[in-house]
């Protein structure tokens, strides 16, 4: 799971065999949760139902929230959000047994997404998949700050044998 400017976590992490998320409230589970269902199902399916693991239903919570990180507070009735402007990598990578055992395939599926500033509510979305693993690094640039698209689709495109789409239906 690489989660790099989802709400509180910047890292990959790690997953084998069966996961279990587990932790008091507050911890950050319905936020990996939303994450997951967000690759899986896409950014509109996926907005309907975040955080419905804690709430039961609907939430307030959006993509923006995520990325910009909402502090949960409001001045003069506007949302207030740690990060001004936010590039935003989520992925999964999953592998598959080949008919030889000895071999594997492993892809890597994902979206970039980036907010501007605070008064864009939609984002720029641009899926991608990369028929490899990635890492952390994959992501970042020399300062470890998240890659500006060009430098994205440079590195997962030449260098990473991916392919970054211009849409979610692609």
């Amino acid at each position: 799971v690489h989660a790099i400017n989802w709400y509180g976590y910047n890292d990959s992490l790690p997953v084998e065999g069966n996961l279990l998320l587990a932790g008091i409230t507050g911890s950050g589970k319905s936020v990996l949760m939303d994450l997951l269902m967000t690759v899986l199902v896409g950014t509109e399916a996926a907005h309907r139902h975040f955080n419905r693991s804690a709430t039961g239903g609907q939430s307030d919570r959006t993509l923006k929230s995520y990325c910009l990180l909402d502090t949960k507070r409001e001045e003069n009735g506007v949302p207030q959000y740690l990060r001004q402007a936010a590039i935003s990598y989520v992925a999964l990578e999953f592998t598959w047994p080949l008919r030889d055992a000895e071999e594997t395939r492993v892809e890597t599926w994902g979206l970039r997404i980036e907010f501007r500033n605070t008064a864009e509510n939609q984002g720029h979305i641009r899926p991608f998949v990369c028929h490899q693993a990635l890492t952390k690094l994959d992501f970042l640039d020399g300062d470890r700050r998240p890659l500006e698209l060009g430098a994205f689709r440079h590195r997962l495109e030449k260098e990473r044998e991916g392919r970054l789409f211009d849409t979610q239906e692609q």
